[in-house]
């Protein structure tokens, strides 16, 4: 069977065409909206919002975008080799597969962003809950600190800093919040 030519050789208008997408009820057909892909998100923004609820909205549709994005492998990656930045030299993981291909990099940036919009929703809104599929980033900070025992021989630095059955240690780990390795 040969294809079909388009639709305006077929007798059909652009806005009939368009027409035919749409979502039809019993006063016509229904226009797109802007938000009206995104799920539970409002049609129309309402004109008694703050400028809070606002940015508030707003973090939440570019969330669910970057969710769409990666839940559909939509990464927006461009084939035209010119306009692009050179590719960083290829690294691979134990098997053999290299995992910083154009498609990795680009969904890591994406979760990237991601990341970003929840802590900001999570700042901005105590109460918001991430999305199911969420999974934060650890965010480890380390730091050495080096004790001067060649210095001060005589000093019996494990001993000050472990304490009596380790409880030094415990409680400078609960009061700082980070923990104490000893090497």
């Amino acid at each position: 069977m040969p294809p079909l030519p388009p639709a305006e050789e077929r007798g059909r208008t652009r806005e009939r065409k368009l027409k035919k997408n749409f979502k039809k009820n019993r006063w016509g057909v229904a226009p797109p909206t802007f938000f009206s892909g995104l799920g539970a998100l409002p049609k129309f923004i309402p004109g008694t919002l703050s400028m809070e609820q606002i940015a508030a909205l707003l973090i939440r549709v570019r969330m669910e975008e970057i969710t769409k994005k990666l839940n559909a492998n939509e990464l927006d990656l461009d084939n035209n080799g010119e306009e692009r930045s050179p590719s960083p030299e290829p690294i691979y993981d134990l098997a053999g597969k290299r995992i910083n291909t154009r498609e990795q990099r680009a969904r890591d940036i994406l979760n990237y962003e991601r990341q970003k919009l929840v802590e900001e929703a999570l700042k901005f809104y105590p109460q918001f809950k991430p999305p199911a599929d969420f999974t934060p980033v650890n965010t480890k900070k380390t730091k050495k600190i080096f004790i001067p025992v060649e210095k001060n021989p005589e000093y019996n630095f494990i001993g000050l800093i472990i304490g009596p059955r380790g409880n030094t240690q415990k409680r400078m780990e609960k009061e700082t919040g980070c923990k104490i390795v000893i090497r």
